[in-house]
């Protein structure tokens, strides 16, 4: 059975209304009640590309509330318009300065379909067009751990510890429903132990600065910086993001998943 609507409601307790419905939404929001954005917060279904190559990427949570079940779709759709427009910063706007997280998506999906099934690599991020980096989102998945959004102080929308140790294994429960080969988190720096606590049967096969990458039975996890966590240049976020997709393709063209 495929991730659906019901499969959610079993998971969460309710589809909207999280701050109020889900079921560990007392827990999560104790002491915590000031920051909730006081609306329904639906929980949501992954975006799936139309080529999907198993491979999902998994955010925190949603920068602000969302009252859709496709939430995500609505968001990527609203990504492809920014990057048709060659925007890097996505969804810049009065009052927010945007965000690259739905730029690297993409390009981090195209570059592994490119060298996982094409065998091609790019070395320099200029040699890929505006029209390849948007037809990464073909080939991806994309959801969040943590499906409440949160009025932090540092305008993040940073869950606090008791919404990650309550919603992820909510996550994990999803993931029994959604098929996929590679999981790309972008926790490297914010979150270095989630996957350790979460994700303990993976063992680590490379070890980087700003990388790491995990296998178990046939499937990956690959652990990366969030764009926004670190202020290194693009040059050098592009590098770091490269060498994880080739060294993710590597390990699994080793063992014969081609």
């Amino acid at each position: 059975m495929k991730l659906n609507q019901d499969i959610l409601s079993s998971i969460y307790g309710t589809i909207d209304n999280l701050e109020e419905k889900c079921i560990s939404s007392k827990q999560c929001w104790e002491h915590f009640s000031q920051f909730k954005l006081k609306d329904s917060q639906y929980t949501y279904l992954p975006y799936v590309g139309a080529e999907y190559k198993n491979i999902l990427f998994c955010g925190i949570n949603l920068n602000g509330g969302n009252n859709e079940l496709n939430a995500i779709n609505i968001l990527v759709d609203g990504a492809i318009n920014d990057l048709k427009n060659k925007k890097y910063k996505i969804f810049k706007q009065k009052g927010y300065g945007g965000s690259s997280f739905y730029y690297y998506v993409p390009l981090i999906s195209f570059l592994f379909k490119k060298y996982f099934i094409d065998n091609v690599q790019f070395h320099n991020e200029t040699n890929i067009s505006w029209e390849e980096k948007i037809e990464g989102y073909k080939y991806c998945a994309l959801t969040n751990i943590v499906k409440c959004s949160v009025n932090s102080n540092d305008k993040r929308s940073t869950p606090n510890n008791k919404m990650l140790l309550n919603c992820i294994p909510k996550f994990i429960e999803e993931l029994k429903y959604f098929e996929y080969k590679v999981l790309f988190f972008f926790t490297y720096f914010k979150y270095p132990t989630l996957t350790d606590t979460y994700f303990s049967h993976f063992k680590v096969i490379k070890n980087s600065d700003r990388y790491r990458i995990k296998s178990c039975e046939g499937k990956w996890i690959v652990e990366l910086e969030h764009p926004l966590s670190t202020r290194i240049t693009r040059i050098k976020k592009f590098n770091e993001y490269k060498s994880a997709v080739y060294e993710l393709c590597n390990s699994m063209k080793s063992n014969n998943l081609l």
